[in-house]
């Protein structure tokens, strides 16, 4: 005596499969109860086919220029950390740090416009930096940005924080920055600035 087969379950839905789907053009349809759970099983498991992109920072960093500015500036943050933590081991108290004042540089950041939304007038120097528990960073670390975009608004640099701020935006303030110096470079070498 024969035994009858045992009936499929759907792999989406787990109901017992009556009678198999059958198409050609599609493998693996005989496992499912319909054309829906067919559909809805291949969404969720099918590899995603969009190409990942890469982000601002990462085609940026493909330019030998910016990467080489990256590069200098994380030796320069390497060597200050190890002089602060070698102070902090030798028990000596590390001084607050003398930072780069450059006022004529600050006057040359307010003369553009704001990075996000273009405005012209009331212009900011933001230090994208910080010199540590209450000192202000390095004035050559200053973006341009308008009342409302530095603290005035609710998409402000101070009240999203620099992460949240430059996802919001899509902008990279170190690019922004190591451009600045650029320009500033050029200026004080005589060049012509464009904007």
């Amino acid at each position: 005596m024969k035994l009858p087969k045992p009936k499929k379950k759907c792999k989406n839905c787990s109901l017992t499969i009556d009678e198999p789907l059958k198409d050609p053009s599609k493998p693996g349809i005989g496992n499912f109860c319909s054309f829906q759970c067919f559909a809805a099983y291949s969404k969720t498991t099918a590899p995603s086919t969009k190409k990942k992109t890469k982000s601002f920072f990462d085609k940026q960093m493909e330019k030998p220029e910016f990467r080489k500015a990256f590069k200098v500036q994380q030796r320069i943050l390497k060597k200050e950390l190890k002089e602060f933590n070698s102070r902090i081991r030798g028990g000596v108290a590390a001084p607050k740090p003398i930072l780069d004042r450059d006022p004529q540089y600050l006057e040359f950041v307010r003369s553009f416009p704001c990075i996000v939304c273009r405005a012209k007038n009331d212009i900011h120097a933001h230090h994208t930096e910080t010199g540590g528990m209450g000192v202000k960073g390095s004035d050559l670390s200053s973006v341009p940005l308008c009342h409302e975009h530095h603290t005035g608004g609710d998409v402000s640099i101070h009240k999203l924080g620099v992460e949240e701020f430059e996802k919001l935006h899509g902008i990279s303030l170190k690019l922004v920055q190591v451009e600045l110096l650029r320009a500033y470079v050029r200026c004080l070498c005589g060049h012509s600035l464009q904007r």
